[in-house]
């Protein structure tokens, strides 16, 4: 005849189980993520500074910028839908760009304007950066 202590402390490890994965399991932090491209190109002109500009709509393009020099870009950003909002800056960009606001409440059709201040480091080697802004959306 099998011991009914093993059922029983197989149904509460079982139990214990499920209440430790229902406790501790991360939630997914987005419901959707919607992402912008982002882009600057550092070159450094001997005795002046430099601070190109770049009109472009379709993505963070921050143009030729001197080590030493910020620069600032803004993005209008709406959703169809209440939700909590999340921005961040990956890549090479991401230390040097500081986000405002950086987490909000978006109302459904309602505009949030969203600024990404990038300061290019004294000191910085020439080269093209790169980005991508995330906006992680949780309804």
């Amino acid at each position: 005849m099998k011991s009914p202590y093993k059922w029983v402390t197989f149904f509460l490890l079982l139990v214990l189980f499920i209440f430790l994965f229902a406790t501790f399991r991360q939630e997914s932090p987005c419901t959707a993520v919607e992402t912008v491209n982002a882009s600057l190109k550092v070159k450094i002109i001997p005795g002046r500074g430099m601070l190109g500009f770049n009109a472009d709509t379709d993505y963070l393009n921050f143009g030729v910028v001197s080590p030493g020099i910020s620069i600032e870009r803004k993005v209008r950003f709406q959703h169809s839908k209440n939700a909590s909002i999340t921005v961040t800056m990956g890549r090479d960009l991401d230390v040097w760009t500081t986000i405002i606001p950086s987490s909000f409440k978006s109302t459904a059709g309602r505009e949030t304007e969203v600024s990404f201040e990038v300061v290019v480091p004294p000191g910085a080697p020439e080269g093209e950066y790169y980005g991508k802004a995330s906006f992680c959306i949780k309804e």
